[in-house]
């Protein structure tokens, strides 16, 4: 849905189908023999591989991607380090300096 009504130069527009012709388990069940879907999963693969905080984002937002690099197989956007990679570093680091605080009780 973040890319609904959207079109690529590469991709066109950011469809899987018409669900009416083919059903929507059908048009799901093949989604990433649709190039943009394929390069979206490639996306999140990558992410998976190279990020220890893959387990809270799950990817990131393809949108974000796509509007950001003009690509969807990104690992790594503005986004993700201004929303989900500095807000957990601060969770972090207030976790942390709470621990130490109540180790010298």
């Amino acid at each position: 849905p973040d890319l609904a009504g959207f079109s690529s130069p590469r991709h066109g527009p950011f469809t899987i189908g018409d669900v009416r012709e083919h059903g929507l388990a059908a048009r799901l069940a093949r989604a990433q023999e649709t190039p943009w879907v394929a390069e979206a999963l490639a996306g999140i693969d990558a992410c998976r591989a190279v990020c220890d905080l893959f387990a809270y984002c799950r990817g990131g937002q393809v949108a974000n991607k796509y509007f950001e690099t003009g690509r969807l197989d990104v690992t790594e956007t503005v986004f993700c380090r201004n929303s989900r990679q500095l807000l957990m570093e601060g969770l972090m680091r207030d976790a942390e300096r709470s621990a130490g605080k109540a180790r010298g009780r």
